[in-house]
């Protein structure tokens, strides 16, 4: 191989590399993606235990209302079917973000 021939395979090789390379907007960006999503994994985390506590709160109220008073049955179906939705919006939010995340990782690594 003469020094002709292996200086183009030295930039064939380093324009293949170059081209697998992440350019570093691109890196800030996913990193910073990704860092969004660790933050709206964070407040999820938060927003369920705050939830947890909530319903703590909820049973404990429960179980001294008088069941024979329908003013107080209804409010307490009330507050069972928000706290439902509550925690179904939760729920969702925090599939929707997993899944994101798990979505970035694979790309992200995929770049790698």
């Amino acid at each position: 191989m003469t020094l002709g021939q292996q200086e183009q395979k030295l930039q064939d090789v380093l324009a293949v590399l170059e081209a697998a390379r992440v350019p570093p907007v691109e890196g800030r960006a996913v990193s910073d993606i990704l860092r969004g999503l660790l933050d709206r994994q964070t407040e999820l985390d938060r927003l369920f235990s705050e939830m947890s506590r909530d319903l703590t709160d909820v049973v404990g109220l429960l179980s001294t209302l008088d069941p024979e008073n329908d003013e107080q049955t209804r409010a307490q179906a009330r507050m069972l079917a928000h706290l439902r939705g509550d925690l179904a919006r939760l729920e969702a939010t925090q599939r929707a973000v997993q899944q994101a995340a798990d979505v970035m990782y694979v790309g992200f690594y995929a770049l790698l």
